[in-house]
């Protein structure tokens, strides 16, 4: 609730730190069990003090899909693609979900 992005929504993610995270390690943090699979290239976002790249990882997840038991159920939430306009989504998360949709 509180810090950089405090009270929106971001999607799932693992820390932010000063080297990439390696997939096995992202995986961990992911909510739900799926076939991740990387998107190439990265996604870059220049806060006032920093600057943020992002490898992104989607995976197709049926609707009916359970939350890992560390995904913390109560900060999780299932937002259909096409509302996704009308949440509360920084610019950097709008642009990861931009790079990590499939184009059609």
């Amino acid at each position: 609730e509180r810090g950089l992005l405090g009270g929106m929504l971001e999607v799932p993610s693992s820390d932010w730190g000063e080297a990439f995270s390696d997939a096995d390690v992202a995986l961990r943090s992911a909510p739900v069990r799926a076939d991740w699979l990387p998107v190439s290239g990265i996604v870059a976002h220049t806060f006032t003090h920093f600057r943020l790249e992002v490898s992104v990882l989607r995976a197709i997840v049926p609707a009916d899909a359970t939350l890992n038991v560390w995904a913390a159920a109560e900060r999780c939430r299932w937002v259909r693609r096409r509302d996704l306009h009308a949440q509360a989504l920084p610019s950097v998360m709008k642009k990861i979900i931009a790079h990590g949709l499939p184009q059609s």
